[in-house]
């Protein structure tokens, strides 16, 4: 249960983290993302929690508490997607237990939550797997066991891909993230002991 950073061809360079619920531990860490600032923003599944790190692997702080209302982090410990909008300042992050995403600033101050079960527009079969912002500031939602992507835009309207099933991993989690900028690359990957 920690943090491996290493170079771009694999070289460890440092780690940080251990299992525990203290600042800075973690219990099955999922989801990676950075800001611009190359903070790390790192989902504590079991913790129901999401820690904020310096490049160097420095405790920032930390947000998100368990419970079904809008904000918190649902009993099930099925947290799972990550992805930062530094353009706008804002985290998203995957809650497959309540089935929602929910949206906070970069300080962790719940903004709203959108999502939910079902088949429908917008709602996800089973819960979200992983979210991502593009490029035009839309963001993607992974619904593994609906086999498809589904992007929500500025005008909340939704849109829906449907996916290929792949021999591969999921392709909608991902548990390395590469840095967005500072001096060094470095790839990051979570594990969970």
């Amino acid at each position: 249960n920690d943090i491996v950073v290493n170079d771009p061809t694999g070289q460890e360079l440092f780690q940080f983290g251990t299992n525990g619920g203290g600042n800075g531990q973690f219990r099955q860490p999922r989801g990676l993302a950075f800001d611009a600032n190359d903070n790390l923003y790192v989902v504590d599944n079991y913790n129901l929690r999401i820690q904020v790190f310096d490049a160097n692997g420095t405790f920032l702080y930390k947000f998100g508490s368990k419970g079904m209302n809008p904000g918190q982090f649902a009993p099930g410990n099925d947290l799972r997607g990550i992805d930062v909008d530094s353009q706008n300042g804002w985290v998203y992050v995957v809650d497959a237990a309540s089935g929602y995403v929910n949206k906070f600033d970069l300080n962790g101050n719940y903004l709203l939550r959108f999502g939910g079960f079902g088949p429908g527009d917008g709602r996800f079969i089973g819960g979200g797997r992983d979210v991502a912002v593009d490029g035009n500031r839309n963001v993607w939602g992974g619904d593994m066991p609906g086999f498809r992507t589904q992007a929500c835009g500025w005008s909340r309207s939704y849109s829906s891909t449907t996916m290929v099933r792949s021999s591969t991993s999921s392709p909608t989690h991902r548990d390395t993230q590469s840095m967005s900028s500072g001096a060094s690359p470095a790839v990051l990957r979570a594990r969970a002991a």
